[in-house]
C-alpha cells in the first residue's frame, strides 16, 4: 500500500484546499465509528464480567485502529479522482510545456549573447590593430657611421705666447708660459771623522768712550778676558768716536767677531764677558776702549770629531734636489688651469742653487738647502684639436675627428723660454667618423617598404651598417610622418 501511495503522490498533485476538505471528512467518519463502538461496549458490559470486557475492548481498539488506517488510505484514493479528475494530467502537461519553452528561450538567449560577445571582441581587436598601425606606428633605424683611421705623420706645430688665436697658415697655436720657484731643505747626519782644531768664536761690541775721534783697529788685535783668555779680531775695523753731549761723553760701539787665540774648548765661555785691549795698556786709551760679549764664545774644539765629508755633501745634495724637483712638479700640475694642457717636453725644471756646509766642517748634523725654477708652456687642447682637424680634413665638412680616438706623440724641435716660443713635431693617428644627416635619412625612407628602405640606405656612403625595427611588429613599411621615425647613431 505504501508503494502505491508513493506512486500516486508522484503522478498527482493536490491543491492545498482539496487536501483540507478531505482531512475534515475523515475526521467526522472517525468520530462516528468511535461513538458506535462505545455503545456496543456498554451493552456488552451488562452480560459479561469486567475483566473479560476490558480485554475484549482492547482488542477491539487495536483492530479498529488498523481498519481506520486502511479506510483512511482507501478513502483518500477513492476521493482523489473526484477532487481533481482528468484535470491533473492536463495541468502536468501544461507545466512540462512551459518548462520546455522556458529552456528553449534561455538556450536561445545564451547563444545570442555569445554571438554578440564574439562580434564585439572582433570589432575591438580590429580597432586596436588599426590604432597601433596608424596612430602609434613607429620605425627605428639604428645606424653605424663609416669610420676611417687617419695617420698623422711629422706635423710641425708652433706654440707662441705672443698670439691669442691659432693661425692656420703658420700652424701656430696660442700658448702661455708659467714660472714657479721652490725652496726645500733638510738636516743630515755627518759620517766623516777627523782630528779637528777649531777656535772658539763670538760676537762682541767694541766701545769708544775715550774721545770723539774714531779709532781704527787692525786684524788680529788682541782682546783679553779678566781670566786671561786671549781673543783676536778676525778683520780690521774702525771704532766710531764717542758723542759729547752737555759736557758728558756718550760711548759709541761697533759689532764684530772675535776668535780665540788658540784652538780648543778652553775658550768656550757661555757667560757675559768684558774684554780689554792689552795693546793700550800703559796709556790713557786702556780704559777708554773695551769690548763686551753678551753670548760668550762657542765652538772651540781640539781632537777627533765628526765632520761633513765630501760624500755626505753629495748624498745630501742629491736627496734635497730630488725633493725640490718633485715638489715643483706637483706645484706645476696643481696650478695648471683646468682648460690648458702641457707635455713633459714643454717643461723645464732646473736647480738654481744648493747651499751646503764646507767640507770637513766639524758638525754632527748639517743642513742642505736647494732652490729650483720651473718653466712650462701651456696650450688649450680645444684650440689644438681645431687646428689638427683643419690639417687632417681641410674643408671636408662631411666628417669629424673622434676626439677620444686621437693618439699623439710629441717631440720638441726647439724651445725658447725667454722669447716664449716653441716648435714641436707631432706623430700619431686618429679616427674620423662620417656625419649622418638624420632628417635626410628620414626623408629618404619615409612611407617605403622594408625592402626599399634597405636598398636606399645601402647606397649611402656615410653609413657602415644599420638595422631597422618596426612597431607594431606586423608593420612592413615606414610611417609617412617623419616625426614617427627615430634615427639612432651608434
Amino acid at each position: 500500500m505504501a508503494n502505491i501511495l508513493e506512486k500516486k503522490s508522484d503522478g498527482i498533485r493536490r491543491s492545498p484546499r482539496k487536501k483540507d476538505l478531505l482531512e475534515e471528512g475523515e475526521d467526522l467518519n472517525r468520530k462516528k465509528d468511535l461513538s458506535d463502538r462505545s455503545g456496543d461496549l456498554k451493552r456488552a458490559e451488562g452480560g459479561v464480567g469486567s475483566s473479560s470486557a476490558s480485554s475484549e475492548f482492547s482488542s477491539v481498539i487495536l483492530s479498529d485502529q488498523s481498519r481506520e488506517k486502511e479506510d483512511k488510505i482507501s478513502s483518500w484514493f477513492s476521493k482523489q479522482p473526484r477532487l481533481e479528475g482528468a484535470s491533473g494530467g492536463a495541468d502536468l502537461n501544461k507545466v512540462n510545456e512551459e518548462a520546455a519553452r522556458s529552456k528553449e528561450i534561455k538556450e536561445g538567449g545564451d547563444k545570442g549573447m555569445l554571438i554578440k560577445g564574439i562580434i564585439g571582441g572582433v570589432v575591438f581587436l580590429v580597432i586596436v590593430v588599426w590604432v597601433l598601425s596608424t596612430i602609434f606606428a613607429r620605425a627605428t633605424i639604428t645606424i653605424k657611421p663609416k669610420i676611417e683611421n687617419i695617420e698623422i705623420k711629422d706635423v710641425v706645430l708652433s706654440l707662441d705666447t705672443s698670439i691669442t688665436e691659432f693661425v692656420l697658415s703658420k700652424r701656430a697655436i696660442p700658448a702661455i708660459k708659467l714660472e714657479f720657484t721652490k725652496r726645500s731643505g733638510d738636516k743630515f747626519e755627518a759620517t766623516g771623522k777627523k782630528f779637528v782644531e777649531k777656535k772658539a768664536v763670538g760676537q762682541v761690541k767694541i766701545y769708544n768712550k775715550y774721545s770723539s775721534s774714531p779709532q781704527p783697529l787692525v786684524k788680529s788685535t788682541r782682546f783679553l778676558t779678566e781670566s786671561g783668555i786671549l781673543y783676536r779680531l778676525t778683520q780690521s775695523i774702525v771704532i766710531p768716536g764717542a758723542k759729547i753731549e752737555r759736557g758728558k761723553i756718550l760711548p759709541q760701539y761697533i759689532e764684530t767677531e772675535l776668535s780665540a787665540d788658540k784652538p780648543g774648548d778652553e775658550a768656550n765661555i757661555k757667560s757675559v764677558l768684558k774684554l780689554s785691549i792689552p795693546g793700550f795698556q800703559g796709556s790713557s786709551k786702556y780704559g777708554g776702549f773695551y769690548a763686551t760679549a753678551e753670548a760668550g764664545f762657542q765652538g772651540g774644539f781640539r781632537g777627533e770629531a765628526k765632520v761633513v765629508s765630501k760624500e755626505d755633501i753629495k748624498r745630501a745634495s742629491e736627496v734635497t734636489t730630488k725633493v725640490v724637483y718633485a715638489d715643483l712638479e706637483k706645484e706645476v700640475l696643481i696650478k695648471t688651469p683646468p682648460d690648458f694642457k702641457t707635455i713633459d717636453s714643454l717643461r723645464r725644471i732646473e736647480i738654481t742653487k744648493v747651499s751646503t756646509p764646507p767640507e770637513n766642517t766639524p758638525q754632527e748634523l748639517f743642513t742642505v738647502e736647494a732652490q729650483a725654477l720651473a718653466q712650462v708652456f701651456l696650450f688649450r687642447e680645444k684650440e689644438f684639436m681645431v687646428l689638427l682637424r683643419e690639417i687632417i680634413l681641410g674643408k671636408d665638412t662631411s666628417r669629424e675627428v673622434i676626439h677620444d680616438s686621437v693618439v699623439l706623440d710629441y717631440s720638441v724641435k726647439n724651445i725658447d723660454f725667454i722669447k716664449g716660443r716653441a716648435t714641436i713635431l707631432v706623430n700619431g693617428n686618429a679616427r674620423v667618423k662620417s656625419l649622418v644627416n638624420e632628417e635626410e635619412v628620414k626623408n629618404l625612407v619615409r612611407n617605403k617598404k622594408e625592402g626599399s628602405i634597405v636598398e636606399t640606405i645601402k647606397k649611402q656612403d656615410s653609413i657602415s651598417s644599420f638595422r631597422i625595427s618596426f612597431f607594431p611588429p606586423w608593420l612592413f613599411k615606414a610611417p609617412s610622418d617623419s616625426e614617427k621615425m627615430k634615427i639612432v647613431i651608434e
